[in-house]
This record gives C-alpha cells, structure tokens and sequence, in this order.
C-alpha cells in the first residue's frame, strides 16, 4: 500500500502524456491558471506534471506556441494592409482563444515565449520582414517595424482590457483627480466626463498611427 501511495508522487504515472497533459491545460483560463489546477483537472499530482514541465511558465509557454501556430498566414497585396491585418487579427485570435502568448512574462522577449525558440513565431517574423522587403523597407527596418507591432498587440496593457475594465479605469482617473482637485486638471476632467472609449475602437486607432508613423518616418509608400 505504501509503495502505491509513493509511485502516484514520483515520476511519470503510467495514464498521464505530454500531449493529455497540454489538451487539458488549454481548456483552463490563463487567470487562475495554475499546475495545481492542471493536476487538479487530471486527477494526478502537481509533482507528476513536473516530470514533463519545470514550472507553470513553462508549460504555458508551450501553450502559446500552440496557439500561433494555428494561425494562418497573411493576406494582403499593401505592407500597410498586411500590419494592420497582422495587429488586429493576431490580437483578435489570441484574446478569443485566451492565449498566454498575451501573458507579459510568457511574451518577455522579441521572438521567444517563456525565453524558449518559437518556431512558430519566427516563421510569422520570416514572413513578415520578407513582405516589408519586397516593399521597400530594409530587412532591419522590418524588424524594428515588426517589434513595434508586438510591443502595441503582445506587451501593452491597454490591449489585454476589456470594455468594462476600461471603463473601471476610466472610473477611477475620475476619482484620483476629484480627490487631488477638480480644477487642476481642466483637460482630463473634460474628456473624462464624456464616456470611456470602446477598446476594439481604440485599438484599431492605435493600430492606425502606427501604420502611418511608420510611413512617415521610412518614407515607404
């Protein structure tokens, strides 16, 4: 009995993968997500998931490659079509799939996820800086140009939030600025009135002056 006990803690149990692992896990919401929560769902120890990830990152890490994986390529005949089909479709898809490749300490490096090589992202980056080329842009150009995009879809705060935690935002300049002085800050107390905008809206703003900086500032029609 007490060796039972001890085989179900150490190693590899014989009904748990890599693969069954990953396919639950992906049904858990990336907050809250846990390896606790992921044994929990298995019905095995949080120590057996360790045998095939060291940590929650990890394995959430390769979540994320998954997730882009799947993503098809992009259609565009203009580079400035194919940045905004790139921003806003990959930040739509990941939002809908709730992937962890939105997670900042998932997403903490240019082509990497949990500072592991994606293949799947650089594949998307080859692609990418091979469009922007036979655009006019130089190879370096793209890249700057691509990390400006994953820095406005995978590493800003404002494009993780959703209408209503906007609107708490919104809220609460509200009440920072009626508790320092209404009337030092004429400006924001105006536009604060009014209310919050719509994220999808403000994104896809967003996603327009930057396609229109970077056109100004490369001089590439």
């Amino acid at each position: 009995m007490a060796n039972e006990i001890e085989d179900k803690h150490r190693g590899r149990p014989p009904t748990l993968s890599r693969d069954t692992i990953l396919a639950i896990a992906a049904k858990i919401p990336v907050e809250g997500f846990s390896l606790r929560v992921v044994a929990d769902r298995l019905g095995v120890s949080p120590q057996s998931i360790y045998y095939y990830f060291n940590s929650k990152n990890a394995l959430l890490g390769v979540l994320a490659e998954q997730s882009v994986a799947q993503f098809p390529p992009i259609e565009a005949s203009d580079w400035q079509s194919y940045y905004r089909n790139s921003m806003l479709g990959y930040r739509r898809r990941l939002l809908a799939s709730d992937s962890p490749a939105l997670a900042p300490e998932i997403t903490s490096t240019w082509a990497r996820f949990n500072d592991q090589p994606s293949e799947a992202i650089l594949l998307r980056m080859e692609a990418f800086v091979d469009f922007f080329v036979r655009a006019g842009f130089t190879a370096h150009q793209a890249i700057e140009v691509w990390n400006l995009g994953v820095t406005l879809v995978a590493r800003s705060v404002i494009t993780r939030l959703s209408d209503g935690e906007i609107e708490q935002h919104w809220q609460g300049m509200r009440a920072d600025i009626e508790s320092l002085g209404v009337e030092r800050f004429p400006r924001l107390s105006a536009a604060l009135a009014e209310q919050g905008p719509q994220m999808e809206e403000m994104f896809e703003r967003m996603v327009e002056i930057a396609i229109e900086g970077v056109a100004a500032f490369y001089g590439v029609e």
